[in-house]
């Protein structure tokens, strides 16, 4: 017999009361009888109805899921009664409240209902609920009032071993569509292996969001976050997701991020009074390979942010790195991402091929945000077989600004003359400190990068002729050394005291153009079409040129 037809005969009869009867029909169910039974005191008075339902569809009511199976045993009687749930595949449709279906493979349990007073309500024991691994338990209640404005529901389930990217069902559609599809985007892969999830509040339209609550609770195995597209996803991630009326929250100790371990990791999401959501915050320690640094450097908005200054950059070593990042969604989605890193490096190595140069035993610690760019007060190594300290400082202005990298150390004269390849230095003798300033400009139509390097040649001799030599090690002459970086190519400028400057041209290592002048009397503009020497000397020995 048809489901529908008892409903219908117990509203006749008064087997079932109005409230009942009519709530009974808003879910329009659908489906058959068997095995009905009639049971009745012998005043007439108790009347109840027991069949078994097989094939019973129900349309969403309220707080009640649209379901498109149930088996099992229905009681009824005027004042309560239950259903025994015995179901296998089967869906649930909470279509009011969350974007998916729930599917499971079986069911079981019993969900009851009572009038009392003239109050209509609707309660479960425990409902278990299987698919796949997936496994679930979880409790219904409604509270239906004849006042509508007072009528409530809660939903608790409890579930285990569930994909991470199936949870997107279990989230209700209250929360911003901003913040779901970062969800969307952010989560790739993981498992939950266990969860809850806790659902009350007013089933009238109209009441004010403050009565109506979610707290979900994920515990999340081998998950990957891709919390912004253009940094490093976070991965192998054991994290614990807390999802409210007030923040979405997912925190961790456990993770990767490229080859460095995180030590520890949140990803905050607050959500305003109006329900939106504009902001995600990331908060993140790990410890790892220095090479890592570099691969941020390279491989993230940074990049242009420092004008690839690390493209051709290698290091070794070991770090430990903190990063801030505040990624705009929503209405700000078309913000900048805003990014704070402090990097502390210690034994580590740093390779710069296109200035032939390595650093190392490097210690220290660098920082980076958008407001000063990346910066260093200061670090230690070894170079040139000598220890070398250094800093970092930037300027910023807007999209546009400049790094500089300052060294000062000291270097053997033949080492200096293998780094420069310059044929004058291979007369050079002795050790001289040096102070050595890299600017890396960047930004639209930024000028081209360049090195300068001073040093008073106090501890060096230089055996050539007059103006060029030094034969005396403790006497001092100021060295200005300047070489800016072209395409292709490098232009070199510099000076000893204030008789002898040079500005030439070098591409391939041979010398296009330029000009050496003797005197002190004005340089002038320079030519790159050819070699030119200008200027005068007060005397010349040329035996010895």
């Amino acid at each position: 017999r048809e489901l529908v037809s008892l409903v219908e005969l117990g509203g006749d009869t008064k087997l079932l009361s109005e409230r009942f009867s009519g709530a009974f029909t808003a879910v329009n169910p659908r489906g058959a009888l068997a095995d009905i039974h009639f049971f009745s005191n012998f005043d007439g008075s108790g009347i109840r109805v027991v069949s078994l339902i097989e094939g019973v569809a129900l349309d969403a009511y309220l707080g009640v899921p649209a379901i498109n199976r149930i088996d099992g045993l229905l009681s009824l009687s005027p004042r309560r009664g239950y259903l025994d749930i015995n179901n296998e595949a089967f869906e649930m449709d909470f279509r009011s409240m969350f974007s998916q279906s729930w599917p499971f493979s079986s069911g079981r349990g019993r969900v009851g209902y009572e009038l009392v007073d003239g109050q209509f309500s609707v309660h479960s024991g425990l409902i278990e609920l299987k698919n796949g691994e997936l496994k679930g338990l979880g409790k219904i209640s409604l509270n239906l009032p004849s006042d509508r404005s007072k009528q409530t529901w809660g939903l608790s389930l409890g579930v285990v071993n569930a994909q991470l990217l199936d949870a997107r069902r279990y989230i209700p559609t209250t929360i911003s569509q901003d913040l779901v599809g970062w969800l969307d985007q952010a989560i790739q892969a993981g498992r939950v292996s266990e969860s809850g999830l806790l659902f009350h509040g007013a089933l009238f339209r109209g009441a004010p969001s403050i009565r109506k609550a979610h707290d979900l609770y994920f515990e999340v195995e081998e998950a990957i976050l891709r919390y912004e597209p253009e940094w490093p996803p976070l991965t192998e991630l054991g994290s614990q997701v807390h999802i409210n009326n007030y923040f979405v929250n997912a925190s961790s100790d456990d993770g990767r991020v490229l080859s460095s371990d995180l030590v520890r990791v949140t990803a905050l999401a607050p959500i305003r009074t109006d329900g939106s959501v504009d902001t995600i915050r990331v908060d993140a320690e790990a410890t790892g390979p220095f090479g890592d640094a570099i691969r941020v450097l390279n491989e993230t908005p940074l990049k242009d942010s420092t004008n690839h200054v690390a493209q051709h950059w290698h290091a070794q070593g070991q770090m430990t790195a903190m990063l801030k990042l505040d990624v705009p969604i929503g209405s700000r989605v078309d913000d900048e991402v805003h990014s704070e890193v402090r990097l502390t490096y210690s034994d580590a190595s740093l390779a710069m091929p296109e200035f032939d140069l390595k650093i190392d035993d490097l210690y220290g610690t660098a920082t980076y945000n958008n407001e000063s760019g990346l910066n260093s007060s200061g670090f230690t190594g070894i170079t040139f077989q000598r220890p070398v300290d250094g800093t970092i400082r930037s300027s910023v202005s807007g999209a546009t600004g400049e790094i500089v990298v300052e060294l000062t150390g000291a270097i053997d004269a033949k080492e200096l003359y293998e780094w420069s390849d310059q044929i004058l230095l291979s007369r050079g003798d002795g050790e001289l400190a040096y102070r050595a300033v890299v600017h890396a400009p960047y930004g639209v139509n930024s000028d081209e990068g360049y090195v300068e390097a001073s040093s008073d040649l106090v501890g060096f001799t230089l055996a050539l002729p007059h103006p060029l030599g030094k034969a005396d090690a403790n006497s001092s002459r100021r060295f200005e050394y300047r070489q800016v970086f072209l395409e292709p190519g490098y232009r070199v400028e510099m000076s000893l005291d204030e008789t002898v400057r040079a500005a030439l041209k070098i591409s391939e290592g041979i010398v296009q153009g330029g000009r050496v002048h003797f005197g002190a009397d004005a340089f002038g503009a320079v030519a790159f079409d050819g070699i030119r020497m200008t200027g005068e000397l007060g005397n010349v020995d040329f035996a010895q040129w």
